[in-house]
């Protein structure tokens, strides 16, 4: 687009061209929610164009290649995507909002009678990937808690690690006078996991 701003003189004729480039591509536009915003500039995105969507109450600006939400944006509810992990019925409730190119994830999944772990356990990211990809792979972006309730509850602090598109959980052990990582969840690792046992947590990544 770039068109920036044009001083419209007494008497001068209005264009389609000035129509679409100074008023419809410049103006906060608005929609239910992204996919009807998708929708409806499929065929005419332009880079700088701004849209405001209902249903997440936020702005939107495209960039030239992807829409990215201005400031603080509302919390969006999804469902994990794991690997080696099957919910089963467990009961999901995961969040993750938007502010730029970060984003920021947080929820718990709490397990059911029929959810099944196997390993390593890995949760993929609801948004893009991880800027940096493989370069960054094992780089802490945030924090997991691992409860056991067959032991009182028991508590395990474990750390979220950059696998590009993945987030992979690694529960911390004491060695010596430092906590360390140890290996990746697993069926009996740091625990069997059974009914009522959660796996909670947070973090933070910058989209590729």
């Amino acid at each position: 687009m770039g068109a920036g701003f044009k001083d419209f003189a007494s008497g001068a004729i209005l264009t389609a061209g000035d129509v679409d480039n100074y008023l419809m591509r410049q103006t906060v536009m608005t929609f239910a929610d992204a996919s009807a915003r998708d929708t409806a500039l499929s065929a005419v995105l332009d880079e700088g164009m701004v849209a405001y969507l209902e249903d997440t109450d936020t702005v939107t600006v495209y960039d030239g290649s992807a829409w990215n939400t201005i400031g603080g944006g509302s919390a969006t509810a999804f469902t994990p995507s794991w690997t080696n992990l099957t919910p089963g019925n467990a009961t999901e409730s995961w969040y993750y909002v938007q502010i730029g190119d970060f984003v920021h994830v947080y929820g718990d999944t709490t397990f059911g009678s029929t959810t099944s772990v196997g390993g390593p356990v890995v949760m993929a990211v609801p948004v893009g990937s991880i800027s940096g990809g493989g370069a960054v792979t094992g780089t802490p972006l945030g924090r997991f808690r691992l409860t056991d309730t067959d032991a009182g509850p028991a508590l395990i602090m474990a750390t979220a690690q950059s696998q590009a598109t993945v987030i992979g959980i690694y529960p911390e052990l004491a060695s010596g006078t430092y906590v360390v990582r140890g290996s990746s969840v697993s069926t009996t690792y740091p625990f069997t996991w059974a009914t009522s046992d959660r796996i909670s947590g947070f973090f933070a990544y910058q989209i590729a």
